[in-house]
């Protein structure tokens, strides 16, 4: 079948905004949006089936109630009967299976689609490890052509692919997680490609929900700021330092990493409790403020996000931080980290088992 130069240029559309997706929360509303460009419907559906696993979504949005209906009366969708027979990944009709009069006659078309007015159905489903996903274009005027039926098989394996890459990132992006800090990648023009679920929740909470693809005013105004480029041939920029919040239960900092020449920033987020058993060093000679510094240091913090976080200055860090060194008779703060490290978990061990209070830093 020959496409015209309209389809192409409508195809190609909407492979651009499938791929611009990179979360896996975002993979339906990406098949939709990649849907809307091709095909004319009233209704998009996408639906993820497997062994006690069900997630359905209508667009426009449907009654939770309504999406109950079809998750129990979906073994009589003939479509989706004969493609769990067949194995058939091609775009597919439930005209190719019974005719209008018996489709109409039956339960699922009473329950689920007349309330919501549609008719006639083109549906791909395929299976992904464990599940199976479905997605329809849905409407009640006419039938689709042969044309809407290639176009939409052309798509099932840009859908598989796009959910596959989906689903990698995201478990990418868990393994940095579960490892400290979160993780964002940001355009050149400070949009957000990409937010791990660790990094989201931290921002959100310090700042509140973002918009879209922006982030929180706040936190985009930093963002851009240290995104400034220097006029060729003025001097090098100075590294932003770290944006540092703190919270009632925790503290925040924000770390930006630019890179203009591949056009994609990087943000690290590293939220790390309040709780800081500085005391704890005090019993080995340290005065309060260096038990203090050696407790950030001993969470990966440099001199300045010390700084910041104990508003001294970072010339006041640095001779703590040599204080320190001295006293417990190690030549870097690498070493003072592993033992102050292995210093609280030994102690929060020992409390642990007595379930004795902590001490929790209000102050300095």
């Amino acid at each position: 079948m020959n496409l015209s130069y309209q389809q192409i240029t409508k195809l190609s559309k909407s492979l651009f905004h499938l791929y611009s997706s990179a979360q896996v929360e975002e993979i339906p509303g990406a098949f939709m949006l990649a849907v809307r460009q091709i095909l004319d419907c009233e209704h998009l559906s996408y639906n993820e089936f497997g062994q006690n696993h069900f997630r359905g979504i209508v667009e426009p949005l449907i009654e939770t109630e309504l999406n109950q209906v079809f998750q129990a009366l979906a073994a009589q969708h003939p479509s989706i009967r004969h493609i769990e027979e067949t194995g058939c990944t091609e775009a597919v009709k439930i005209s190719d299976f019974v005719t209008q009069e018996a489709w109409e006659k039956t339960t699922l078309y009473n329950e689920f689609f007349r309330p919501l007015g549609v008719r006639y159905q083109l549906a791909l489903m395929f299976p992904v490890g464990n599940i199976h996903i479905g997605f329809a274009a849905n409407r009640g005027r006419r039938d689709f052509s042969e044309d809407e039926r290639f176009l939409m098989s052309l798509l099932q394996p840009h859908f598989l692919q796009a959910y596959l890459n989906a689903k990698a990132l995201d478990r990418a992006a868990r393994a940095g997680d579960s490892h400290g800090g979160g993780t964002v990648v940001l355009s050149s023009e400070g949009a957000v490609l990409f937010c791990s679920p660790k990094a989201r929740k931290s921002i959100q909470r310090f700042f509140g929900p973002s918009r879209g693809r922006r982030l929180p005013d706040e936190l985009r105004r930093w963002v851009m700021r240290g995104l400034e480029k220097t006029p060729f041939g003025g001097p090098a920029p100075q590294p932003q330092l770290p944006l540092t919040r703190q919270g009632e239960h925790s503290i925040l900092t924000i770390r930006l990493i630019p890179n203009h020449s591949l056009g994609e920033h990087v943000i690290i987020v590293d939220e790390q409790p309040v709780e800081i058993p500085y005391h704890v060093f005090e019993q080995f000679g340290h005065s309060r403020r260096e038990a203090e510094v050696l407790s950030w240091i001993a969470q990966g913090k440099t001199n300045p996000e010390i700084a910041i976080i104990l508003d001294i200055s970072v010339r006041t860090v640095a001779h703590h931080v040599e204080r320190i060194l001295a006293r417990i008779g190690v030549e870097g703060r690498g070493s003072a980290s592993a033992w102050a490290q292995e210093t609280i978990r030994v102690h929060r061990l020992s409390w642990d088992a007595d379930e004795g209070p902590r001490v929790v830093n209000g102050g300095h």
